[in-house]
């Protein structure tokens, strides 16, 4: 869910500034697309690449069918279910059409920095950190993104919306990239942080972030062990694991979490 609400409208913005491709030859067309994303989201760990990745690629399998525009995901990282050393990364974005780039920001900034690598950040109409606050905290991001920023053309700038509210050509200010950071949680350091950089950023929360739904009934069991019944304790699990294998009815005294409560 997380994904999608950020992905779509992007994608509708990448869209709209793409349909002009079809003015240009076709030589000129795939220039613009190999090795040229028109977003870019950098997560802090493969697996959350990956996962995006899928969500991606699902995404483009489903417009691929229903629609005359579909866009091409591509994920560059050196851990992963779709890592490859980074020579193999670097032939496929020469020669692959690359709407939607997810990769790692220490992968990337090596690419980057890589002579005739064959990547061009210059067309990128959307920049998405995704859990920004990881990012933010771990200090080896820090050059990485910078590097990431230089290439895209605009890092560390003001992003503002246009008179009418909305940006230009699916990007920010004149055209330019949009930066968009997005998180589960949200620390104050992390909010200050992004403040300083980008003064004008809107920030979106939902109206009960963190929140127990109310239709939810969640029920919490105590685990915790005191250090000096530990092995009287283990004995008792051990004879309701016993009493459970031989289909017994066991009843667990539990406390209940409801809109926020306290648990008993």
């Amino acid at each position: 869910g997380k994904t999608l609400a950020y992905l779509l409208p992007l994608l509708q913005g990448l869209h709209a500034s793409r349909a002009d491709d079809g003015k240009s030859s076709e030589s000129e067309r795939k220039r613009k697309r190999t090795g040229s994303p028109g977003i870019v989201i950098l997560t802090p760990t493969a697996e959350l690449a990956d996962q995006i990745h899928s969500v991606c690629a699902s995404l483009s399998e489903e417009l691929s069918r229903s629609s005359s525009w579909t866009f091409d995901p591509f994920v560059t990282t050196a851990t992963g279910s779709h890592s490859t050393n980074i020579r193999d990364q670097i032939r496929l974005l020469r020669s692959t059409p690359v709407g939607v780039l997810v990769s790692a920001p220490g992968r990337l900034s090596t690419i980057l920095r890589t002579k005739n690598a064959g990547l061009d950040l210059g067309d990128v109409r959307s920049l998405v950190l995704d859990e920004v606050n990881f990012l933010l905290v771990d200090e080896t991001f820090g050059p990485q993104l910078k590097t990431v920023g230089v290439a895209v053309g605009g890092g560390g700038r003001d992003v503002e919306k246009g008179d009418d509210g909305d940006d230009d050509d699916g990007g920010g200010l004149n055209g330019g990239p949009r930066y968009v950071f997005v998180t589960t949680t949200l620390p104050e350091d992390a909010i200050e942080s992004i403040q300083t950089e980008f003064p004008s950023v809107a920030q979106l929360r939902g109206p009960r972030l963190h929140r127990v739904a109310p239709a939810v009934r969640q029920t919490l069991v105590d685990v915790s062990v005191p250090p000096t019944s530990h092995g009287a304790r283990l004995r008792h699990q051990d004879q309701r694991t016993n009493q459970v294998a031989e289909g017994e009815e066991v009843r667990q005294d539990v406390g209940v979490l409801q809109h926020g409560r306290d648990v008993p």
